[in-house]
């Protein structure tokens, strides 16, 4: 009889244990599948003597008359119109008034003016279409933090950020920083997933997006599968959720800095990395690369794995993990644009929607 009290004891502590934990938003009930449906290409004109290698992740307009590409060699933006139509280049490679000597991050205003993060430099520079520039501040030049991702919302720059006295213990870190537009910090929020640092798999750069509609932002640690989602007008944390699916992977062996490069290239050979993070009228994205050894050999984009791991934004379930052929440039307006073809010669996004399955 005592066998088999304990046996029931343990199968209800089972159950109650997982029910508890918050991050497991897998549904256990039917949920609605989703699809790619393709909607049409944009092949980019009129740049390829101009260009070297733009960067994975590029922005689109509010109203989607801009594409806006940060070449990674140039450290400049370069504008296409709706259609792949060159439009300019942003930006000089120099330490002029125009000048970027490190083209770390930009962001897209509601007004097409293009705010950009110098790293080198430490200044925010904000440009109009044409390349005139509007605006330049210091940006970080005395303040104890390192900033990555940018983001626009009601007049604030928003960045993913690590106070650098907890560059090595980043779970202690501050997670997002609130700057106004004359590069003056106006607060700091949030705090860093410690999954990583439980996990063999250091990591301080965080990447971010905001649903401005709902007024939250949506935050996710590059080496961790959880997303943490904050209101905008309170700072509060108002949901953590994700798993660790079947493509999900963490180093063997453990990443930390002070590592040589070549080491870390090493033990980082098949470990996952989310680079992005989006969301659509259904759906929160997370857009995750496995990063294979031909991409460390070869530095060739084309030779990451590309996953997209969906969630149901009302909910927070967890919908699908969707292995894809080509990277997720970004998504707006419910639209998804992959690039299809990194060749400057030939360089085409192609535009997807996510749809109910048919099945």
């Amino acid at each position: 009889m005592r066998i088999v009290f304990r046996f029931i004891m343990v199968i209800i502590c089972t159950i109650l244990i997982a029910c508890s934990d918050e991050r497991d938003t897998t549904s256990k009930e039917e949920t609605v599948e989703y699809e790619l449906e393709k909607k049409g290409n944009i092949k980019l004109e009129g740049a390829q003597p101009m260009f070297g290698k733009f960067k994975e992740h590029f922005e689109i307009s509010k109203d989607e008359s801009y594409l806006f590409f940060a070449d990674r060699m140039l450290d400049q933006l370069f504008v296409f119109d709706s259609v792949g139509r060159h439009v300019s280049v942003i930006g000089e490679r120099n330490k002029g008034p125009k000048g970027l000597v490190e083209l770390s991050d930009f962001t897209v205003k509601d007004n097409n003016e293009v705010v950009i993060y110098d790293a080198a430099q430490r200044f925010l520079k904000t440009f109009d279409l044409s390349g005139k520039i509007i605006n330049s501040v210091n940006f970080l030049q005395t303040s104890p933090i390192s900033a990555f991702e940018l983001a626009w919302y009601n007049d604030k720059i928003i960045t993913s950020v690590v106070e650098n006295k907890f560059v090595e213990n980043p779970q202690n870190s501050k997670l997002v920083g609130l700057f106004n537009t004359d590069g003056k910090l106006d607060s700091l929020f949030g705090k860093h997933d410690p999954f990583t640092t439980d996990n063999n798999n250091f990591s301080i750069k965080s990447v971010i997006s905001i649903d401005k509609e709902r007024g939250v932002l949506y935050t996710n640690l590059k080496k961790s599968p959880f997303v943490q989602i904050y209101d905008m007008q309170t700072f509060e944390r108002i949901s953590y959720l994700g798993i660790e699916t079947n493509n999900f992977r963490i180093p063997e062996k453990e990443i930390y800095m002070g590592l040589s490069i070549p080491e870390i290239n090493k033990r980082s050979e098949n470990v996952s990395s989310i680079v992005g993070i989006f969301t659509t009228e259904c759906c929160v994205i997370q857009h995750m690369q496995v990063l294979t050894k031909e991409w460390f050999e070869t530095v060739d984009f084309s030779k990451k794995e590309n996953i997209l791991i969906l969630y149901n934004k009302e909910t927070l379930e967890f919908i699908k993990e969707m292995p894809v052929d080509y990277i997720l440039g970004t998504v707006s307006n419910n639209k998804l644009y992959f690039i299809e073809d990194l060749d400057p010669d030939n360089y085409t996004v192609g535009v997807y929607e996510l749809v109910k399955s048919k099945k």
